[in-house]
């Protein structure tokens, strides 16, 4: 609020006279409509400067570099966003279970709805290194994974076996009667299962394999049952990483709609966000 705001400038030693400031901001109605962010100011600024730069947003000259690696979810990347100071988790997570970016992003439109799904947003934001603004909107940073996502899967092209002219990866996915959320899904459950690029390729296999076997009730051809669960541990916690992650207040009755010792399938929605490797295990 407007008295928090006074402290902060008199604690930079922006304002002198507390007094003086709060009368000229009541006098000009400029004691609110203040944006949040991380201001660069000078101490020989007016009061007019001052409450200008209160009523904008963020000043654009701090940059941050941040690495996220393949495997991080999207509750880890927002704490690391909040973390670094460029927006905050909450908002962030909020915007992650969102449809505000179906008309900008069609593959995000294409995920059919499903109401256990946590996070709609987990798996399209690409893991990348990226430079952010100090205290930018939590939307503005979901859109530069929501980018990179885009280029890396439906704009790039590559020369493929079985193709004249260069195709993108989305090109690939739908050509052999998949989705690209199916892919992401799998592939966020290679990502989190193998232990490098060669076991990405056996982990698939097995899934798939056990996926083949849905339509029978999970029984393969020689009398095995119970196939059509993938067992990942991975998702025997989601959306928490681990056991001890989940809240005091809900461990004793959590039960993870994605445990897939409990549902025969593909999880309601990804666990992780994967990378290139991953995607391609998924793929072949």
């Amino acid at each position: 609020n407007f008295e928090q705001i006074i402290a902060i400038l008199t604690e930079n030693d922006l304002i002198k006279e507390e007094d003086f400031f709060r009368l000229y901001a009541t006098v000009t109605n400029s004691t609110d409509g203040f944006e949040d962010g991380i201001k660069t100011m000078r101490s020989n600024m007016d009061y007019e400067e001052i409450l200008n730069t209160l009523q904008s947003g963020p000043m654009r000259s701090q940059t941050i570099t941040v690495q996220f690696k393949e495997g991080m979810s999207v509750r880890q990347i927002a704490e690391a966003l909040e973390d670094k100071k460029v927006c905050k988790a909450d908002k962030f997570l909020e915007l992650c279970n969102s449809d505000m970016f179906d008309e900008e992003y069609p593959f995000l439109a294409e995920i059919p709805k499903d109401e256990n799904c946590v996070y709609k947003l987990e798996g399209y934001l690409f893991p990348d290194t990226y430079e952010f603004y100090i205290g930018e909107d939590a939307e503005d940073s979901i859109r530069r994974f929501l980018d990179n996502f885009e280029y890396k899967i439906c704009t790039s092209t590559r020369t493929v076996s079985g193709y004249t002219d260069a195709v993108s990866i989305e090109t690939i996915i739908k050509d052999k009667g998949m989705t690209i959320n199916d892919v992401v899904k799998m592939s966020a459950l290679v990502q989190a299962e193998a232990a490098n690029i060669n076991d990405m390729y056996v982990v698939s296999s097995v899934f798939y394999n056990r996926l083949d076997t849905v339509p029978y009730e999970g029984v393969s051809p020689y009398g095995d049952y119970d196939l059509d669960k993938l067992k990942s541990d991975a998702t025997l916690y989601y959306p928490y990483d681990a056991q001890e992650d989940i809240p005091a207040e809900v461990v004793a009755t959590f039960k993870s709609n994605y445990n897939t010792y409990n549902i025969a399938g593909l999880p309601p929605g990804a666990i992780c966000n994967p990378g290139l490797d991953a995607i391609d295990a998924a793929i072949y």
